[in-house]
């Protein structure tokens, strides 16, 4: 035990030591984890629901029930300049993908429900629609 925990922990003592970089492989594969993670962050969700898999099966589902159509209506009121309404929208949304842990949805409703204009918002529809989109393939593969 004690050779396997040389091997992974730094003598402080020893200035010979060096940390190797990690391969970018290995950087690809975390990175890619990463990414998945702020999609969706299953832990958080897991934590909120307190371990529950099969509510956690529920919300999700539900949450892909209902939120298309929320999306969908928000795009239509930034269409017709209802700017006020697509806010109030991005609010509700933000809410939901907060409780499912859908860390990068939440983050782009957020800056949506904050922009300071009209253009502000229509920039940011397609990237929430996108956003949403790779959300919606990974929680498919969950439930």
């Amino acid at each position: 035990m004690a050779d396997i925990l040389k091997k992974w922990l730094l003598d402080v003592n020893n200035t010979n030591d060096t940390i190797e970089k990690p391969k970018k492989q290995k950087q690809k594969l975390e990175s890619s984890s990463q990414d998945k993670k702020s999609v969706f962050n299953k832990a958080s969700v897991m934590d909120r629901l307190m371990g529950d898999a099969d509510i956690v099966k529920i919300v999700i589902e539900a949450f892909l029930v209902e939120i298309p159509g929320k999306i969908e209506l928000l795009v239509k009121h930034t269409d017709a300049a209802e700017y006020s309404e697509a806010k109030q929208l991005a609010h509700a949304i933000k809410g939901a993908a907060g409780n499912i842990g859908a860390e990068d949805l939440y983050t782009k409703l957020l800056k949506i429900e904050h922009a300071e204009s009209g253009a502000a918002i229509n920039d940011k529809v397609p990237d929430l629609k996108e956003g949403f989109q790779k959300l919606k393939n990974i929680l498919k593969r969950e439930i």
